[in-house]
């Protein structure tokens, strides 16, 4: 009623599907377009053939032995989020602590506004609390940033999403103090430069001799390196004359190593496999192409 607030039924999604299906038997996709505009009925054979086709369950099989969570039974996981505030990294932090709690695990918190300092402390906490001594070797901790760089070249917009790695706090600093000069890298989230993507590495390769690049999510059509959208047909192209220095990729969720070694210019390539973003534990490898 007028005036009054009304209530939305939901539509489930068979019923959105449906609902296309009719539309493109009755309009313009629809094979006996002519007929059906003629007399204004719909092609129901055809939409009810389109619908059995798309009702089917596509077979799946595990990419490898399912993982035995309980194994992990007694082991703490120290979260740092991006920023406590943030509903999308809590709602991920307490689907970890849920699952943890089932298999005997514990999941610790960090809360912090964002800021990076508080980043550092809490790593730093973590490891003077959770470790022994034996295993606070610098080379042990790679501190990693998500960055993305969107610029124009060779009359395209480029997105690229790349990650950098560091072996110590005194690299970040250096490496932070330059992209500072660049833009916004204090804002919540994956920062985003207007710089390309050649440029990025080469300042991230001179912040210190163990800092190194991988192109994130490559086949990812937007925002990756190889990417359809707004990416490029080579790992070369993309990084230019320092393209020699990138010796591993990040393949998402959209390849597994084999499909990246069919490519020429990736075998010799690690292929880093990550899980979803939302699983409890992101199983990860890093594999060598054959010789």
């Amino acid at each position: 009623m007028r005036g009054q607030p009304q209530k939305l039924l939901p539509v489930g999604p068979w019923a959105l599907v449906l609902a296309l299906l009719v539309v493109a038997g009755c309009g313009a996709n629809a094979p006996n377009k002519a007929a059906s505009s003629a007399s204004g009925t719909c092609d129901l054979g055809y939409v009810t053939k389109q619908i059995a086709d798309h009702t089917g369950i596509a077979p799946w099989a595990y990419p490898g032995d399912p993982i035995d969570a309980r194994k992990a039974a007694g082991k703490t996981i120290f979260s740092i989020q991006e920023n406590s505030a943030n509903p999308f990294t809590n709602t991920i932090v307490a689907g970890m602590k849920d699952v943890a709690a089932r298999v005997g695990m514990k999941v610790i918190d960090y809360p912090n506004q964002g800021e990076r300092t508080q980043w550092i402390q809490g790593i730093e906490q973590a490891i003077a609390q959770t470790l022994p001594a034996a295993c606070r070797a610098p080379v042990r901790f790679m501190l990693e940033v998500e960055i993305s760089t969107i610029y124009k070249k060779a009359d395209r917009t480029r997105k690229i999403h790349h990650l950098i790695y560091a072996p110590d706090f005194e690299t970040v600093d250096r490496m932070s103090a330059r992209l500072a000069r660049i833009g916004n890298i204090a804002s919540d989230g994956r920062p985003i430069l207007g710089l390309d993507s050649r440029d990025l590495l080469e300042i991230a390769l001179e912040s210190g001799p163990h800092a190194y690049l991988v192109p994130a999510h490559i086949w990812t059509p937007w925002f990756a390196a190889l990417g359809s959208q707004s990416g490029f047909d080579s790992i070369t192209e993309c990084y230019g004359d320092l393209a020699d220095r990138i010796f591993a990729v990040e393949t998402g969720l959209s390849s597994d190593p084999p499909m990246n070694w069919r490519v020429s210019f990736l075998v010799g390539a690690a292929c880093a496999c990550l899980g979803g973003a939302l699983a409890f534990a992101r199983r990860t490898t890093l594999e060598l192409a054959p010789a």
